[in-house]
């Protein structure tokens, strides 16, 4: 994703909720007050009984939207600590195989770590540096099959291997986590539903009490939005919005050299 394309995304998932909100109050509120005019006032009881359910019951799907996010945040986060074990590992192993394996995989693995470093400061150098992350990986594993095609009873062969396999292994499920794991659509349309349903509610609540005001559903429009904006913004890691610590990364990159 184009940085231009980035921030297009960025604003739009904020805009869309706010407007939206507020014209489904509005709309909402003018049906309260039409109803009113035509067939008198209503049981204030059993509409703040039926609105307040509805608040209850979107408060908790955001919540659980919410939560699936931030575990999947959580889980990024674990993978990067992995990865960085990881990469420090095999190039220790890598120490203890034949020239020219072991010169050859550092410098892969430090070209591997580089990748990171740039890709934390310009996330749109996404794509470019998983392909070459994964031709890096692939290499990595041809030395292992031809030092396992050389000597399959070697120990200190089958360490590097099993560090490969693991960094490999690692590196599929960051690309999964954080590029092809997304909120299921189902929930996003259940969300949709609800608190579109939600704010009909409260406006036609405040139509038939008459104590709406533009000032409060711009209040309520703002809060609501940056909560869904939020979400999206966990939910979409490569926007580069909500960004990990990649300190360990940068320290790293300075053992390897």
């Amino acid at each position: 994703m184009s940085s231009g394309l980035v921030w297009i995304y960025v604003v739009a998932i904020f805009v869309v909720p706010f407007v939206a909100t507020i014209l489904t109050i509005m709309f909402g509120e003018m049906m309260g007050r039409r109803h009113v005019k035509r067939n008198g006032a209503l049981d204030e009881g059993s509409i703040s009984t039926v609105v307040g359910a509805a608040m209850a019951l979107l408060a908790f799907l955001l919540a659980f939207t919410f939560q699936i996010v931030s575990d999947r945040l959580d889980t990024r986060r674990q993978l990067l600590l992995d990865d960085v074990t990881t990469i420090r590992t095999t190039s220790l192993r890598a120490g203890l195989l034949p020239e020219p394996y072991r010169t050859r995989s550092r410098t892969l693995l430090k070209e591997y770590v580089d990748l990171r470093v740039q890709l934390a400061g310009d996330v749109s150098k996404t794509q470019a540096v998983i392909a070459r992350s994964h031709a890096i990986a692939d290499t990595l594993w041809t030395f292992s099959e031809e030092l396992s095609a050389l000597d399959r009873s070697s120990e200190s062969y089958s360490l590097y291997i099993s560090s490969t396999n693991d960094l490999i292994e690692i590196l599929n499920k960051r690309i999964t986590m954080g590029l092809e794991y997304r909120i299921p659509e189902t929930i996003l349309w259940v969300l949709f539903a609800i608190s579109t349903a939600t704010m009909l509610g409260l406006g036609f609540q405040f139509g038939t009490k008459g104590t709406g005001s533009m000032k409060l559903y711009i209040f309520w429009s703002v809060v609501f939005a940056c909560v869904v904006w939020l979400i999206f913004i966990l939910d979409r890691p490569e926007t580069g919005m909500v960004r990990l610590s990649q300190e360990a990364v940068f320290k790293l990159q300075e053992e390897l050299r």
